[in-house]
């Protein structure tokens, strides 16, 4: 057996939040063309003509899924922001205050020395290939806490992981930072074996374990990049700063609560996103790009498809889409004991469906397969903030029963660090799941990693 030595370690301790949203309006495609690139699982195609940015814009394999009633919203008709805004995680954490100069990890963020501005540095190490089929769950970079990360690697048999969130230092500064420090230095801590690093465990993940990462920008704190950059062109850079800075090949964008309503920063996002990707293929470089987003059981929201649609009408090379299986309204999850695990797998199926049409109408033809390969769910393991719902261990084995029938890209969980019991009379909370099943950490993870087999 494989044993690691090391001394390095990262924390990942946060509350997460998820918020369902309304529907946005965009606009119809006109005369697009596109195509698939088989071997690197992108989509591209040729910006829409004559759009109107105030114009608007099934296959089930289990027959229990068919069976269940669910609300569905596929008529079109908008839901009010009432019944779609859901707060999944309202969990207490203490943040670092992004107006302060003190990083409480490592002291006066001025006194960190950043790395030289080089591209493709070994900060964290060097990328490895991805498998096509990938289970990544997050952990959390913005916080200290006690996982070792190449520890939790050892002991799960999970190489590969989502770090976010990468956000604006504030809202009137383009700058990217982790929440705690510079991106140049990245998130450190100490523990009884001393000081340690995320990036050097990062290296460890790579070296070692043939493992790689994600970089998540946005999330449910923080501001968003796409907010605080007004320009296109100083996003541009700073989305590719932290790119190359850390070396990465894959890249997601988190983008949920009141950043999902905020117009301009989607389009300027998605323009940002396409540039990179135009200029990194000019020069023969890999990066792909998914997005995570706001879902129910009926698939992906109102406004969760209208990020979609911009992100294709300004020409983003989409890899694929996460939707957050998580913190349903009540109304279209009635009875969530033990149907967790199903609700997931019927926003999945209903995403495909969305996925499938959406890419219709700017003329992207894709095979079952090569659609289902650009779907991932997240589900948010054991307690959500929606009353009697609760993702527990048995759910997590259904989940993975429906997805063996279906060549789904992705499966992530938020997160590492709450896939522990909780001890005594403790509630859920960011380093403990509440599920009622759970008996040892990591029992999620190891269950949730058979989807690669």
């Amino acid at each position: 057996m494989f044993v690691i030595n090391t001394k390095s370690v990262v924390s990942f301790v946060s509350a997460f939040g998820f918020m369902a949203s309304t529907f946005l309006t965009g606009c119809a495609p006109v005369e697009t063309t596109s195509e698939f690139d088989q071997a690197s699982g992108s989509l591209s195609h040729v910006d829409c003509l004559n759009c109107d940015d105030a114009e608007k814009t099934k296959k089930t394999k289990h027959a229990e899924i068919d069976d269940l009633s669910f609300v569905d919203n596929n008529s079109g008709k908008a839901a009010s922001k009432e019944d779609l805004n859901i707060n999944p995680i309202t969990t207490p954490v203490d943040l670092w205050d992004e107006t302060s100069q003190e990083d409480p990890a490592t002291g006066p963020i001025e006194n960190q020395e950043p790395a030289a501005e080089t591209t493709d540095t070994d900060i964290m190490g060097f990328p490895n290939p991805w498998p096509r089929t990938v289970f990544t769950p997050y952990v959390d970079a913005s916080t200290t806490g006690a996982i070792r990360l190449a520890d939790v690697a050892h002991e799960t048999g999970v190489f590969h992981y989502t770090l976010g969130f990468v956000v604006a230092d504030n809202a009137d500064h383009c700058r990217a930072i982790w929440p705690g420090s510079k991106i140049e230095v990245g998130p450190a801590a100490s523990d009884q074996y001393g000081e340690y690093t995320l990036y050097d465990e990062v290296k460890i993940l790579r070296s070692h374990f043939g493992g790689d990462v994600a970089i998540a920008f946005g999330g449910p704190y923080g501001d968003h990049l796409a907010s605080a950059c007004t320009d296109v062109k100083d996003l541009v850079s700073e989305y590719k700063r932290v790119i190359e800075t850390l070396n990465v090949t894959r890249v997601e964008f988190a983008i949920e609560g009141g950043y999902a309503f905020d117009t301009g920063a989607t389009k300027r996002r998605a323009q940002a996103i396409a540039e990179i990707q135009s200029q990194y293929k000019a020069e023969g470089r890999e990066l792909h790009v998914w997005f995570s987003l706001p879902v129910q059981t009926y698939g992906f929201t109102a406004v969760s498809l209208d990020i979609l649609h911009h992100a294709l009408k300004h020409g983003v090379h989409l890899n694929g889409v996460n939707g957050y299986t998580m913190n349903y309204r009540p109304s279209v999850a009635p009875n969530p004991k033990g149907q967790m695990g199903i609700f997931g797998v019927k926003a999945l199926y209903k995403m495909r469906d969305q996925l499938a049409l959406l890419l219709e109408d700017f003329q992207i033809h894709v095979s079952d397969s090569e659609l289902w390969g650009m779907l991932g769910i997240i589900p948010l393991i054991g307690e959500n903030d929606v009353p009697g719902q609760t993702f527990n261990l048995s759910d997590a084995k259904v989940t993975l029963e429906h997805l063996d029938s279906i060549p789904v890209g992705r499966l992530s969980m938020w997160s590492v660090s709450r896939d522990t019991p909780c001890s005594g009379l403790m509630l859920s909370s960011s380093v403990c799941s509440g599920s009622s099943d759970q008996v040892n950490t990591h029992d999620f993870m190891r269950i949730l990693k058979t989807f690669m087999n």
